[in-house]
């Protein structure tokens, strides 16, 4: 099945637009997929760019071994993090490769993301 293949090809590319270039991004170079005022981001090292669906098409079609939702708005590449650090209250963050900005992690997910981080 090619559809099938494909999820697990973690080269698999993906297409969007910044600015008037579209651009074809590789499923493993993105950091993570946020979503920003309804419209959704693939963000990597050098940029960020807008790609068409949903966090829940994004994450039925990325391969569940590297891409997890760790928030309402986020979807983060696994093979990317760095550390889990705790924030205000009970909040949760998590810290990127090549990427200055927190990731947040909902309380919702914090224990599935443990336990895939063994934690």
């Amino acid at each position: 099945d090619s559809q099938a293949d494909a999820k697990a090809d973690p080269g698999q590319w993906i297409i969007g637009k910044a600015g008037n270039r579209v651009c074809r991004l590789l499923a493993g170079d993105i950091q993570f997929l946020v979503v920003e005022e309804r419209r959704t981001f693939a963000v990597t090292e050098q940029e960020k760019v807008r790609v068409t669906g949903s966090l829940s098409h994004w994450r039925a079609e990325l391969p569940p071994q590297r891409f997890f939702r760790c928030h309402g708005s986020y979807l983060v590449n696994l093979e990317k993090i760095v550390s889990l650090e705790p924030g205000l209250g009970k909040s949760w963050s998590l810290r990127l490769a090549g990427c200055a900005a927190a990731v947040p992690v909902s309380r919702y997910f914090i224990g599935p993301l443990r336990d895939i981080l063994r934690m």
